[in-house]
């Protein structure tokens, strides 16, 4: 019988990407083997750096970048129903600045264990919006593949020696080729027709 594969254009710090994680959770309950999930890193924030205004003091605009990132988080938890936490939020900085290395870590992860590799994107988001951890370092990042069951050593070599970049950067190609403009996108595959 053939497979319905449901494409996901997500990142793991998008608030409304954490609450789709319920409905994936029910679609592989109740369809067990009859769907394949595919993730493709978009990546949402390349670097909050780039916005910052000149006269501006960095902690005073990660302040409020932080604020407004978990504000939208509450915001979208009101329709998805997801857990947000909101005490000791403080995800951006003036050095971590972007999801894309949770992007990447995401990509080390399918190659170091792809079987794990869709754990550890729920862990991350999980760790992002509802433990409220500073996902985005490279502590954290490690910390979250060895919660997630993967090899450290496995997931560490395409991390660092660029291969989860490219593996990102084609992800990136392929959702900038779909047309994605909004987080998370869903394209439906089934023999051979294709539904956005």
């Amino acid at each position: 019988m053939s497979k319905l594969v449901i494409t996901n254009v997500t990142d793991p710090v998008c608030p409304w990407c954490w609450g789709e994680e319920p409905f994936f959770r029910k679609l592989e309950t109740h369809f067990p083997e009859q769907i394949e999930f595919r993730n493709i890193m978009g990546g949402l924030v390349e670097d909050m750096n780039k916005q910052k205004p000149a006269d501006t003091a960095a902690q005073n605009y990660y302040d409020k970048e932080n604020k407004d990132f978990i504000e939208h988080c509450l915001e979208s938890a009101q329709k998805h129903g997801m857990p947000v936490r909101v005490e000791g939020f403080r995800l951006f900085s003036e050095a971590e600045n972007s999801s894309f290395p949770l992007c990447m870590a995401y990509k080390a992860a399918q190659r170091a264990d792809a079987a794990k590799a869709d754990l550890y994107l729920y862990n991350l988001r999980a760790a992002v919006i509802a433990e409220a951890r500073q996902a985005i370092s490279e502590a954290e990042i490690i910390s979250i593949a060895d919660e997630s069951g993967i090899d450290i050593a496995d997931f560490l070599e395409p991390l660092n020696d660029g291969t989860a970049e490219k593996d990102f950067r084609q992800d990136v190609a392929e959702a900038i080729e779909m047309k994605v403009e909004v987080f998370p996108t869903f394209v439906f595959e089934y023999e051979a027709s294709e539904c956005p």
